[in-house]
């Protein structure tokens, strides 16, 4: 879902009288006594705070990203910024990153308190967002059982399903974005319900996105800004949260849409995530709505992470077309016209590859990336990082950095090969780094390739390169562009690769199983 982290720790609403209530009046009470309280002395640099609200004014929207940056080239790698009481620090460069979220993963493993998300629409269950402990080890070793990097392979049927299914849509359509939704949605409803999503505007697609715009209204009121900024505001009385109210209606969707599709899973004839999740040793002990949740997690978040990332890579295609020229020549000299790039050719096409990896770092699709809290206090270069500050991974900030990359702003899928060594902030850091990226890698890998082996991708308007969506995760805003088919003969293949393809997941997904996990 796409949530602005930053807004939705800041207090907009609070800063217009017009919207002055009970709740913020109490807000502006804590703020001020952790202004006088809270000590300051020998955090790492940033920029002068006001009183009371600290540098909220100066953080809305996607400026957020391009201010930190900012900060982070005038005050260094590593910075602290104040979020009302809320001190934040920013980690800008992957020596740093690499320094604490990786070699301290012990210490910054933990997650900061989100009422509206953890409390409200989660209830606590949602993997991401758990503290570092005992039950977020449990949840992330039965997820690792199903996402390893041994056992991405194995899904390769279902992959080479959904983007063959991606191409012949794309035959007559322009319209990328519900069909770069649809693709990951399916693909992980197969591997974990063995039902597929075979239309754009399919219920589940529907009740996410339902979801998704609740939480959205959730963060941008003024109570729900206030109580993310200050989560003991969670505890007033009913009549004085409403956001609990717009949370549980969330989560009842939610829970309802992640029971019908365990149902649906259970009852399959076919191995899914879910019956390998029932019977696996890693899942004893786990209660009911839980397990279905750990489940449903990996569903809903690797659709949203995919959908972006292929967004993405169409508006480098736009921008950027004499490296897609590149790739293309190189599909041509290794595949050929004849039929379909496959996953055995991947290894053959290094620059193709290199432009997924130049993707996901030329517009990461989460800048800021996902808050980190350290549960130790700890020192760091001679500053002070006190015990339970919110610490981010500045993705944007790490590759955009200028001493490690060269020209950063420009995409050149050439330097992945110059240099395989170089850090990328996509997966994140340390513990928390994703569990799914080999079958999220594997997936746009084969998708890039089969799009740049069949179509020109061709602007139809004037494409900015910076509108993006303002959020966690940060998709460019809608731009419209043309899919033209190279020869009438590889849309012939298309069609025919279409419909020959089985597309019964009862069937492809016997090859799954217990024995290949």
């Amino acid at each position: 879902m796409a949530v602005n982290f930053v807004d939705i720790m800041t207090v907009p609403y609070f800063l217009s009288l017009d919207n002055l209530k009970v709740p913020a009046i109490l807000a502006a009470f804590v703020c001020l006594l952790a202004w006088i309280l809270w000590p300051s002395g020998r955090l790492p640099p940033g920029p002068k705070p006001l009183p009371i609200i600290g540098n909220i004014h100066q953080l809305k929207g996607q400026n957020a990203v391009h201010q930190f940056q900012a900060w982070h080239k005038l005050y260094g790698p590593i910075i602290s910024v104040q979020l009302g009481p809320k001190t934040v620090i920013s980690i800008g460069s992957h020596r740093v990153a690499r320094d604490l979220l990786t070699q301290r993963s012990q210490i910054y493993s933990s997650r900061p308190r989100f009422p509206i998300l953890d409390e409200c629409m989660f209830r606590g269950l949602s993997t991401v967002l758990l503290p570092y402990g005992r039950r977020w080890r449990l949840h992330q070793r039965l997820q690792w059982h199903f996402l390893k990097a041994a056992v991405a392979p194995t899904y390769r049927p279902a992959q080479d399903v959904e983007s063959k299914q991606l191409l012949h849509d794309l035959l007559s359509t322009n319209e990328f974005k519900p069909l770069f939704l649809r693709l990951p949605y399916s693909l992980n409803s197969t591997l974990a319900y063995s039902t597929r999503i075979e239309a754009n505007n399919g219920n589940t697609i529907k009740v996410m996105a339902s979801a998704s715009k609740e939480v959205e209204a959730i963060a941008n009121s003024p109570g729900g800004s206030l109580v993310e900024m200050i989560p003991a505001l969670n505890s007033l009385p009913s009549w004085l949260t409403p956001w609990k109210k717009q949370g549980a209606r969330a989560f009842h969707r939610i829970n309802a849409l992640y029971e019908r599709n365990r149902a649906a899973g259970e009852a399959s004839p076919s191995w899914n995530w879910i019956k390998g999740a029932i019977g696996a040793k890693e899942a004893q002990g786990i209660p009911h709505e839980e397990l279905t949740h750990i489940i449903g997690f990996i569903f809903e978040v690797g659709g949203e992470v995919v959908s972006g990332v292929l967004q993405v890579f169409v508006l480098a295609a736009v921008t950027f077309p004499k490296a897609m020229e590149k790739a293309k020549q190189e599909l041509e000299r290794v595949v050929g016209l004849g039929r379909l790039p496959d996953f055995d050719d991947l290894p053959h096409l290094p620059y193709t590859c290199a432009v997924v990896t130049e993707t996901l770092r030329w517009r990461t699709i989460a800048p800021l990336g996902f808050p980190h809290m350290n549960c130790e206090e700890d020192e760091y270069e001679g500053y002070r990082i006190p015990k339970g500050t919110t610490i981010l991974p500045n993705h944007w900030a790490m590759d955009m950095d200028e001493e490690v990359f060269d020209c950063p702003g420009e995409f050149r899928p050439e330097r992945w090969l110059e240099n395989p060594d170089l850090p990328l902030a996509a997966y994140g850091f340390g513990r928390r780094s994703c569990a799914g990226r080999h079958i999220g890698q594997d997936t746009v890998r084969i998708v890039v390739a089969r799009l740049l082996w069949a179509f020109d991708i061709t602007p139809l308007e004037e494409v900015d390169p910076f509108n993006m969506v303002p959020g966690l995760l940060s998709p460019p805003k809608h731009f419209s562009v043309q899919f033209k088919i190279h020869t009438r003969e590889q849309q012939e293949i298309i069609e025919r690769e279409w419909a020959g393809v089985e597309k019964n997941p009862h069937v492809f997904m016997r090859t799954f199983g217990p024995n290949s996990i």
